[in-house]
């Protein structure tokens, strides 16, 4: 009877609820359909945006490419005049000599070509009046009005065929003086840009035109590139910005964007399961309403809140008490980086396509949610207790597939051993044992087991004895001698900072050194190390004694700090000892990226500091950097050198080296291990080598016993 009085109360409430039902289940359905429709659309547009963006970034990276070239004619002409006219072919081949899109170089006094490379454009070219010519004086007159570079085409060009015409203006004392001119291949160009440019899953077929021209040369469409011969939807429209005009480029998928053919297979089989779907999870909800209405889900990125996750954790540990879990915290290093560079849009995106990832990594019965910002949680059967197999499958998926390049993962692991704690406090022992590994980049995760709190009672050790390590003198300076790459004679040394404490306790700089950037410190151990460096070559000066350039590292944070440069001239000043023989030493990222460093750097200059340009290609580095600061020297970094023996990078380095002598820089090459690395550099030119080849970095006295020998020697 009780199964029977159950079955009746049912149908009782199915009845007054049948009309309802029916209606809500019609809406959900079209609800549902209008977001299946609204989601495919959405998607296909995000991966149509993501191949036409490759597309516009290649535009855009060539054209600054070739409007740079334009620049250093400009400058070349500038400093060396008739030097830089009689070698013009000379000085153009090599411009443009690994750029196959580059159709012509000519140089216009008073917009009138008289040089004009290679040699088959001479005859038709030279002579030429740019701004008597009904079709390109507008342009030409728009760069002396402007003083800026302008950007034509495609135009028909006097020496045959369709081109893009940079032109830089060059004026002497506000006076104009002529055209830096950089012909493009119309044809190669776009063909380079696109010959890489991979459709992926998807073929789409996309165009190119200018907002505000209407040139001859342009399709029927209007376009000045056509993938197709048809006309484009501009749907999908993306902006590349140039010097004196705006190029837009629309992609498309082939088969358009009209999805309703397929959606209605799947409208007719969802409509015939959405009533019984919908009566069960009516059923399901009116037993399960306290746990459904907690489950929301995070709004970017589609996994648990922080809550959710709390709250489900802890219903999968209490139901499985003879289970073993692990709670683990992932952390995105430098995430604010991502965003500084690419932009919030960019970093949200990054962010729904790591949470893709870690929710794929996991198996039944575990969970991931976000804690917040860039950090995820993790609930893990203990056959991940250990870490690093499931660690290493996560960190290779993101190496592989991720859409911003260098995203770095760490690991804070907590096992479980304490079941009376809240899940809750589980996390932040987890989140405490990857905040011990910020900046670490050696390791990839860490466990809360005890040695972590250490490590944080060992923080705090380092900061609460600067004081006393600055009084008692603990901070030592070692000095790395630099060899000249010809000769393989010591022609200089970088100092570098050890702790030894007064028990002897030596303390490497990889771990105090993070400490002391994070609270401010390494301010007053830059200057601590200045110091002692001009005191020991003043020393050396005293005695008579053989002394070398000491180059000095400068942090990113003593860079901002008010009257840095200031100070150290005082240094070198009241010790007596020319700023020639101690070099300043500016990482390119910290460097590059600020207004108020270019100030700084002249500042250092006028000084008479030389400034070295240290790490160059450990990370986003940009040939902008040549251009921007008064470096005297760059430094190659380890992981530059490392590529030696792979044809990619041995290319880079050749013409990295070559790029920077060519603007009067000398080369270091530092992390040189072996004869063949030595043997590699010497042969382009390489200046300069400092690394384990020849020396590891040597305590003061052992340094100078090793030049002492060294100058009687030679």
């Amino acid at each position: 009877m009780k199964n029977k009085r159950n079955r009746i109360k049912l149908k009782k409430v199915y009845k007054e609820i049948m009309i309802a039902t029916a209606i809500f289940f019609m809406l959900i359905e079209c609800i549902y359909i209008l977001c299946r429709y609204v989601m495919v659309v959405n998607r296909n547009t995000e991966e149509a945006e993501t191949y036409g963006e490759s597309i516009a970034t290649n535009i855009r990276l060539s054209m600054e490419h070739n409007i740079s070239i334009s620049s250093v004619m400009k400058s070349l002409y500038l400093e060396y005049e008739e030097g830089f006219l009689h070698d013009f072919d000379k000085i153009c081949g090599r411009l443009s000599e690994d750029d196959n899109s580059i159709s012509g170089m000519y140089f216009a006094p008073e917009g009138v070509i008289e040089y004009a490379y290679p040699e088959g454009n001479k005859e038709l070219a030279i002579g030429f009046d740019i701004l008597s010519d009904p079709v390109q004086s507008g342009q030409g007159q728009l760069a002396i009005n402007t003083g800026n570079v302008t950007i034509a085409g495609p135009l028909n060009l006097v020496e045959g065929g369709v081109g893009i015409v940079i032109r830089n203006p060059v004026f002497i004392e506000n006076e104009f003086i002529g055209f830096a001119i950089v012909v493009l291949n119309y044809d190669r160009f776009f063909y380079n840009i696109l010959k890489d440019v991979s459709s992926g899953t998807y073929h789409y077929k996309y165009a190119v035109w200018n907002e505000s021209d209407s040139n001859v040369l342009t399709d029927r469409y209007g376009f000045l590139l056509n993938c197709g011969n048809t006309d484009v939807d501009r749907n999908v429209d993306i902006r590349i910005n140039l010097p004196n005009a705006v190029w837009h480029l629309a992609v498309e998928p082939v088969k358009g964007w009209n999805i309703w053919g397929r959606l209605i297979p799947e409208f007719c089989i969802s409509l015939i399961f959405l009533c019984v779907v919908l009566y069960l999870i009516y059923l399901k909800l009116r037993k399960n309403t306290e746990v459904l209405n907690l489950i929301q889900c995070d709004e970017l990125t589609g996994i648990y809140t922080k809550q959710v996750f709390y709250h489900n954790a802890k219903q999968i540990i209490d139901k499985n008490p003879n289970s073993k879990y692990t709670i683990v915290v992932a952390d995105i290093e430098n995430f604010k980086m991502v965003n500084n560079i690419y932009g919030e849009n960019k970093g949200d995106y990054v962010l729904k396509y790591l949470a893709g990832v870690f929710r794929n990594s996991i198996g039944d019965g575990e969970l991931c949610g976000r804690l917040g910002g860039d950090q995820f949680v993790f609930l893990l059967q203990a056959k991940y207790e250990n870490g690093p197999i499931w660690m290493k499958s996560v960190i290779d998926e993101i190496h592989n597939t991720s859409p911003v390049p260098g995203i770095m993962v760490k690991f804070g692991i907590y096992q479980l051993i304490d079941r009376t704690l809240s899940i809750a406090a589980m996390t932040d022992r987890a989140l405490l044992a990857v905040k011990s590994i910020k900046r670490n980049y050696d390791k990839v995760y860490e466990h809360y087991d005890g040695p972590v709190s250490k490590k944080h009672y060992r923080i705090q050790m380092f900061e609460s004895n600067f004081e006393r390590a600055i009084q008692n003198e603990e901070f030592v300076v070692w000095y790395q001698p630099k060899y000249d790459a010809t000769s393989e004679r010591i022609v200089g040394a970088e100092a570098l900072v050890r702790w030894i404490t007064k028990d002897g306790e030596f303390i490497s700089p990889g771990e105090f050194i993070p400490t002391f950037e994070e609270d401010g410190l390494i301010v007053r151990l830059d200057e601590y190390v200045f110091r002692k460096v001009c005191e020991t070559v003043r020393s050396r000066m005293d005695e008579n004694k053989i002394i070398y350039p000491v180059s000095i590292n400068l942090s990113r944070a003593s860079l901002f700090h008010e009257g840095t440069v200031e100070k150290y001239r005082k240094i070198a000043e009241d010790t007596g000892v020319p700023p020639e023989y101690i070099p300043i030493e500016l990482t390119e990222s910290a460097a590059l990226h600020s207004v108020e460093i270019k100030e700084l750097t002249q500042k250092l200059k006028e000084a008479g500091f030389q400034l070295h340009m240290d790490d160059f290609g450990s990370g986003l580095s940009s040939l902008a950097s040549f251009n921007i600061l008064p470096f005297d020297v760059v430094k190659l970094d380890k992981t530059l050198i490392d590529f030696i023996g792979d044809a990619s990078g041995d290319e880079l380095l050749k013409h990295t080296i070559s790029l920077a002598h060519f603007k009067k820089m000398k080369v270091v090459a530092e992390g040189v291990e072996t004869r063949e690395q030595l043997d590699f550099l010497k042969k382009f030119a390489c200046d300069v080598i400092q690394g384990y080849y020849f020396s590891k970095p040597r305590p003061y006295r052992e340094f100078v016993e090793f030049i002492d020998e060294y100058g009687e020697g030679e």
